[in-house]
């Protein structure tokens, strides 16, 4: 019995911590479920963590696609489904990604030297955060980080070997249509700038919403520096195509903004997201929207509302402090149509820096947006990363 109190009580403490870290979103009920999966796991009576997550500390339960890989939960063993088993043995292979995961805030405290390739918390931890990391608003199934692997170890190899056509073809319709191979190819051909590569490696550093991250270093023949390139990706229909690709190509690349109606419709849903649905909360819980909405875009625009709250535009870089009635203000920072899909990131700043108040800080959001056929218009589908 004393045993069972102990593992009780260690439950509980982690449940605190979670809870007092100030998580916010769906990220508390994915967490809570796992610490419940690997406490059970351990010997305890699945009863008592639900007691105590539901009873003393009221975190709602997850339910979602993610919660899947779990077939059984004993106390004596957990049992995966083979796809989950596969992804997570995929990715032991790099000892890196165990220590360097951004994906959720308790595994910045895990260290480690090295990987326990053994199926125990951490692992467990790992293998929801990599069957659920990519879980969208809307249900959608999971994408896979094996998968992304595969596209960019192509994208690797046409690094070394230099097939500008290759590679071209990675990216999304949407940049194939407004950037001309031509102009690509020029533009690899002076990065590389006659010097042979002689080393490449990628790594998926993280999956958010519809949006993949992945490094890559480059090392070239007679030089020790390491180059560092930085990819986009974004899971469409047709499976993973390359978005954006630093340090090859320039901001003069852009591609996605020349049709103002559909953008200008991309940027309404994303703030409709964040002030009318809620999405504030993903930023930072228990972040209130003002009374007036003022958003800092490029394009001038007639003033709007949202839930009946005015939405006032400024077409200037930073608005008049004396003119913003509010805490703080938004800021569109990147607004793109990538085909089926749109990319959105929107920085919310406070008024007057010197006093944040409950903002705290600048803030970011990236939101992935689908457009809705039959309903004619852009919804808010994922979110990408939040800083």
């Amino acid at each position: 019995m004393k045993d069972i109190d102990r593992v009780a009580d260690k439950f509980g403490l982690k449940i605190w911590r979670l809870v007092r870290t100030e998580v916010s979103g769906a990220s508390p009920a994915m967490e809570s479920a796992t610490l419940v999966a690997r406490w059970v796991a351990r010997g305890l009576g699945l009863a008592v963590p639900e007691a105590i997550r539901t009873d003393v500390f009221n975190v709602p339960a997850q339910v979602g696609p993610w919660s899947r890989c779990l077939l059984s939960a004993s106390p004596a063993r957990l049992t995966f489904q083979p796809s989950a088993i596969a992804c997570v043995c995929a990715r032991a292979r790099s000892v890196a990604w165990f220590n360097t995961s951004p994906c959720h805030g308790e595994d910045r405290q895990f260290k480690s030297g090295r990987a326990r390739c053994t199926m125990d918390g951490r692992i467990l931890r790992h293998v929801l955060l990599v069957t659920g990391a990519a879980v969208s608003l809307t249900g959608a199934q999971p994408r896979s980080y094996a998968r992304l692997e595969s596209h960019t170890q192509d994208l690797t190899r046409t690094l070394v070997t230099g097939d500008s056509r290759e590679m071209y073809r990675l990216f999304v319709p949407a940049f194939q249509q407004e950037i001309p191979f031509a102009r690509f190819e020029s533009t690899l051909i002076d990065w590389y700038d006659g010097r042979t590569v002689t080393s490449a490696r990628s790594k998926v550093v993280d999956i958010r919403g519809l949006g993949g991250y992945v490094s890559t270093w480059v090392t070239f023949a007679g030089e020790e520096r390491v180059c560092y390139l930085f990819q986009r990706w974004l899971h469409a229909t047709a499976g993973w195509q390359l978005v954006w690709l630093t340090n090859i190509l320039d901001q003069s690349f852009l591609y996605g903004r020349a049709d103002t109606a559909e953008l200008e419709a991309v940027i309404e849903a994303s703030l409709q997201f964040l002030v009318g649905d809620g999405g504030l909360s993903l930023i930072r819980d228990g972040l209130l929207s003002p009374d007036s909405i003022f958003v800092v875009h490029t394009r001038t625009r007639n003033n709007t509302s949202i839930d009946n709250r005015p939405v006032i535009w400024f077409d200037q870089s930073k608005p008049n402090r004396k003119a913003v009635k509010a805490p703080y203000y938004f800021r569109v920072q990147l607004a793109q149509v990538l085909g089926e899909a749109a990319l959105c990131n929107i920085d919310l700043k406070p008024t007057w820096p010197q006093d944040p108040g409950f903002l705290g800080r600048v803030r970011s959001i990236e939101l992935y947006l689908l457009f809705d056929p039959d309903a004619g218009k852009w919804t808010v589908n994922s979110v990408g990363k939040v800083f």
